[in-house]
């Protein structure tokens, strides 16, 4: 048995790559060619960090067709929950200060709402409140 996946092995990896997609596989009866590709992203960068009482969140995006963001915040990193809702800065940064953060792990996430009635998250940024006192 491993004498044969052997001897498969070594005819799919001798052919060109459509040639193997036709002769291997029944299913295709044209060779099929693959155009790799990489999502556009809306996000540029996105940053949170603990400022004085509360949370800065920073984030650029790559297009001029958003209308609307939604900031939204978790404590276990899976709920998440709408904090604000607000439309995009003019300059080159959006901004946000979440003053009511609690202590904990907090993680945030970016919807930015698009004209074209798309919506894309950002990655998630998690910041940790230690609670004084």
């Amino acid at each position: 048995m491993k004498s044969i996946r052997s001897l498969i092995a070594l005819l799919f990896l001798s052919m060109p790559a459509t040639q193997a997609a036709t002769e291997m596989n029944p299913l295709f009866s044209k060779p099929v060619s693959f155009i790799p590709t990489k999502a556009f992203s809306v996000f540029g960068a996105f940053h949170a960090h603990r400022q004085q009482n509360g949370v800065a969140l920073a984030w650029n995006i790559t297009t001029g067709n958003v209308t609307e963001f939604v900031i939204e915040r978790s404590y276990d990193g899976s709920s998440f929950e709408i904090i604000d809702r607000i439309s995009p800065a003019l300059g080159a940064w959006n901004r946000y200060k979440d003053e009511a953060a609690g202590a904990g792990y907090i993680h945030y996430r970016i919807k930015a709402i698009q004209s074209d009635g798309f919506s894309e998250y950002s990655a998630i940024e998690v910041v940790r409140i230690v609670k004084r006192g």
